[in-house]
This record gives C-alpha cells, sequence and structure tokens, in this order.
C-alpha cells in the first residue's frame, strides 16, 4: 500500500470522530520542548492568540505550515476534508482489489500450468521406464 494512503488511512480510523486541530496542536505543544512563548514567537503572535488556536477546529494553511514546521508534524493530514479522503482511499482500494483479482487469476492459470506440467513429466517417466523395461527383457 502506499504510504500516503496507509497514513490517511490511520486518520480515518475512527472516522466518526471530529477532527479538532486546535486540540491536535495544543496536545503537540505540550509534548513539545517548546514553551507556550517559544511558539508564539515562532508563530509571530500573542500567547493569547495562540490559546485562542487551541479552541479552534479550523485554522488557516499559513498557520498550520507553520505549526507543522514548527512542530516536525504534517498537520495537513488531520485537516483534509474526510469525504475526500473517503474517495482517495476507495479509489486506491478498488485499484489494489482489481489487481487482487488479476494476480489471483495469474496464479490460478499458472498453477494449472504446473499441474499439467507434472502429470506430463510423470507419463514421461512412465514411458522411460517401461521402455528401460523393454530393453532389459530383450
Amino acid at each position: 500500500m502506499h504510504p500516503l494512503i496507509h497514513l490517511l488511512w490511520g486518520i480515518l480510523r475512527n472516522f466518526e470522530v471530529v477532527v479538532h486541530i486546535g486540540k491536535i496542536i495544543q496536545d503537540l505543544v505540550s509534548k513539545s520542548d517548546y514553551s507556550a512563548q517559544e511558539v508564539a514567537d515562532y508563530m509571530t503572535m500573542s500567547k493569547s492568540n495562540l490559546f485562542s488556536i487551541y479552541t479552534r477546529a479550523e485554522i488557516d494553511n499559513y498557520k498550520l505550515g507553520k505549526f507543522s514546521e514548527l512542530l516536525g508534524v504534517n498537520l495537513f493530514e488531520y485537516s483534509i476534508e474526510k469525504d475526500v479522503l473517503k474517495k482517495i482511499l476507495n479509489k486506491e482500494f478498488s485499484e489494489l482489489e482489481e489487481q487482487i483479482i488479476e494476480l489471483q487469476s495469474m496464479l490460478a492459470t499458472k498453477e494449472k500450468e504446473v499441474k499439467d506440467k507434472d502429470e506430463i513429466i510423470a507419463v514421461l517417466k512412465k514411458v522411460v521406464s517401461l521402455h528401460e523395461e523393454s530393453k532389459l527383457k530383450k
């Protein structure tokens, strides 16, 4: 599976859970070595604006990119619309399912060919054996 699809599928495991990007950023900041003031300075905002972001379900892409850069996490993966992700995953899974079906068919064909060849080899061994027996009797 493509790494991006694997990542997106991880996000969608609990599909009914509403993603709150502010809460995610708050959790990541609290787990980081950065103080709130350092994060606010990096983001060129006040601490009160930073705390305001923690309460938002959505933030603009520029800020999301800056937070991603600072925290070393791609926060865009959390902000993509679920329907878009679902469509991407459904398409990818459909393509993979088609490939699996095709490969299963090819495998069945090859297994049949191997079985046929094994039968031919067994018959030829029997013919050789009978031929050698008839030579020995003469």
